[in-house]
């Protein structure tokens, strides 16, 4: 040890002859921890209040566009073919059996 001076002895001897500090021989009775303090929630804040939702707007449906009908082209009937008499045929006329000799 390190000599201070004529009274450090001394003091030392009487820190030696100090009973060595003793924990308590009861511990302290245990409190039960304590719960933090619970702050009062915020309030909630006041709900909005409903707002009805804006009507659609109607829409009209736009007329369905019809095409223009297509004039039917004009068919001229075929002329109903009439028969040449200079160029009809003639039947030929019924074979008939030859006379007995």
């Amino acid at each position: 040890m390190l000599s201070l001076g004529p009274g450090s002895l001394a003091a030392t001897a009487a820190l030696a002859d100090a009973p060595a500090a003793q924990p308590d021989a009861v511990a302290a009775p245990a409190t039960e921890p304590q719960a933090a303090p619970v702050a009062d929630p915020a309030p909630a804040p006041d709900p909005a209040p409903a707002v009805d939702p804006a009507p659609a707007p109607v829409v009209e449906p736009a007329p369905a566009a019809t095409p223009d009908p297509a004039p039917a082209p004009v068919v001229e009937p075929a002329p109903v073919a009439t028969p040449d008499p200079a160029s009809a045929v003639t039947p030929a006329p019924a074979a008939t059996p030859d006379p007995a000799p």
